[in-house]
């Protein structure tokens, strides 16, 4: 496997981050670690209601992320997180001071949309739209389609990391 400490499995909503994460940990034998998980409430019931968060709101999510993961520095983290954003993405760069590789999921809004509504979730479909709007992957990475099967994702997510 590459040097890297942290991967960051990211993406719009509904292009299965949180399953292909905790796969790829399952398999490394890594910690996984859920981004939605650490949202403040007040995110929550932003999103909830239908609003998107801005980079500000980001902050206190981005820390609490930053904190769990500074707290098991030197075992491997794969983290689900959206980081649709350049300040996402330069926040986590600066703040982690690890090696981080980035595995970009890229999935039509069509079949986004689909797996949204067929399951439960804070975020609302209707904020897909402004998801695929905000979405500037990040330049270094593996960039993959979620569209394919499971399997073969976290298999070219385990060669890219033995390059």
């Amino acid at each position: 496997m590459s040097g890297a400490d942290v991967i960051i499995v990211c993406g719009v909503s509904g292009c299965g981050k949180s399953t292909i994460a905790s796969t790829l940990a399952n398999r490394l034998d890594a910690r996984f670690i859920e981004g939605d998980s650490h949202h403040p409430e007040s995110n929550v019931e932003k999103m909830s209601s239908g609003r998107p968060l801005t980079d500000q709101d980001r902050t206190v999510w981005l820390d609490s992320i930053c904190t769990d993961i500074s707290l098991n520095a030197g075992k491997i983290t794969v983290l689900a997180c959206s980081a649709l954003t350049p300040y996402v993405q330069s926040f986590l760069d600066d703040r982690l001071g690890t090696r981080i590789t980035w595995v970009k999921l890229q999935i039509s809004e069509a079949i986004a949309q689909s797996r949204m509504t067929s399951r439960e979730h804070f975020m609302p479909p209707a904020l897909l739209q402004s998801q695929f709007e905000a979405w500037c992957p990040p330049e270094t990475g593996l960039e993959i389609s979620a569209e394919l099967p499971v399997e073969t994702i976290i298999d070219r997510i385990l060669n890219y990391l033995r390059e």
